[in-house]
């Protein structure tokens, strides 16, 4: 049986465990974000001469990710703001779990007696 500190202990390990999952999430996919970002800002098309006169070079993806990775500085420039990225999560997921597990315990008490589910 649940006592009211260890609902209290889960409350704050639930958010914990919402930033860092949402840290990693973010930390991960950040790379692939700002890469394809910078893809699809590298294939607009050059104007030469006259707005009729629109061409655009043609190469693989991976040779202009490539090109977009060599130009921006390294690798290492995929990871430019990140941390203003993580620090945005915080609040986020700190609204966004409670909020969530507030609603789903919510929705097992009026229909879970309905659909057989667990209150």
């Amino acid at each position: 049986l649940l006592t009211p500190e260890l609902l209290d202990l889960a409350y704050g390990a639930l958010l914990v465990a919402a930033v860092a999952a949402e840290w990693a999430r973010k930390a991960a996919l950040y790379p692939l974000d700002t890469l394809t970002t910078r893809l699809q800002y590298s294939r607009r098309p050059v104007l030469l001469s006259a707005p009729s006169d629109i061409t655009a070079k043609r190469v693989s993806q991976l040779e202009q990710a490539r090109e977009v990775i060599r130009d921006g500085g390294g690798p290492l420039s995929l990871y430019q703001g990140l941390s203003t990225q993580l620090v945005g999560v915080v609040p986020t997921s700190l609204v966004y779990m409670p909020t969530y597990e507030a609603v789903s315990r919510l929705a097992r008490a009026v229909d879970g007696a309905q659909w057989g589910l667990p209150a």
